[in-house]
């Protein structure tokens, strides 16, 4: 959801609001604009991380057996710290983009109202409530929405909660891999391994992206093809 797109959509539907209400529409969807600025900004960083990390690695085997142990040692410190950039940038992405899908969650239920009991106040709520939400304010959802936000929240939300925000397990390390020539994954697994552990992997962050942007995109037109069933106010009431 860029700039542009947002005004356009302030200027064909907010104005019908009253003042209040159009701005606090208008203010939700620019906090998600900004924030998907972050994410274009942090997909940028890493791809240049995800450069400089196979640039240092390449021929790295061959350097280190020539090598004293402090020059060795010092390399490879130097090629972790360029492992623990790219992870920074992967971890950032998905940080951002778990907001990302709450907030639209929220501006869905700022648009259309809350339901007793069965607030929007995240992805996951939405993903849990959109069947009701759909039921009770009988709205016309774009084709491919629920799809959208149920694998958003397996792909997006789900790994920011698991690996990112709450992974707490003393036996996780983190490792970098690459496959098929794609920009690089972050993989965490489990030292001592136990019949239950499985391995987590990030996803491919420009498809994500990809599919975010086309996600809000179908949140516009959720409230476009809506806009008569707001519970906000017309300006002409």
């Amino acid at each position: 959801m860029d700039f542009e797109s947002i005004q356009r959509f302030a200027d064909e539907f907010l104005g019908r609001l009253l003042e209040r209400d159009r701005q606090m529409v208008h203010m939700s969807l620019l906090k998600i604009g900004r924030r998907c600025d972050f994410l274009s900004i942090i997909q940028d960083r890493y791809h240049e991380a995800d450069a400089r990390l196979r640039a240092a690695l390449d021929g790295r085997g061959d350097r280190l057996i020539s090598m004293i142990s402090d020059e060795r040692l010092k390399l490879i410190e130097e090629h972790e710290q360029l492992n623990v950039a790219l992870h920074l940038e992967i971890e950032s992405f998905y940080t951002f983009a778990k907001t990302v899908l709450d907030d639209a969650a929220r501006l869905i239920e700022l648009f259309f109202g809350r339901i007793p009991a069965k607030a929007l106040s995240s992805h996951d709520d939405l993903t849990k409530r959109l069947h009701d939400y759909q039921q009770e304010r009988t709205l016309e959802l774009p084709a491919g929405f629920n799809d959208a936000v149920t694998e958003l929240r397996r792909e997006i939300s789900d790994f920011r909660d698991h690996a990112v925000a709450h992974e707490q397990c003393p036996r996780t390390m983190y490792r970098t891999t690459w496959t098929n020539g794609e920009a690089a994954f972050l993989e965490l697994s489990r030292i001592h391994p136990k019949a239950s552990d499985r391995d987590q992997t990030s996803g491919d962050i420009n498809e994500l992206t990809h599919r975010l942007h086309d996600y809000l995109s179908m949140v516009l037109t959720l409230l476009a093809n809506n806009f008569d069933r707001t519970a906000l106010k017309f300006a002409d009431a």
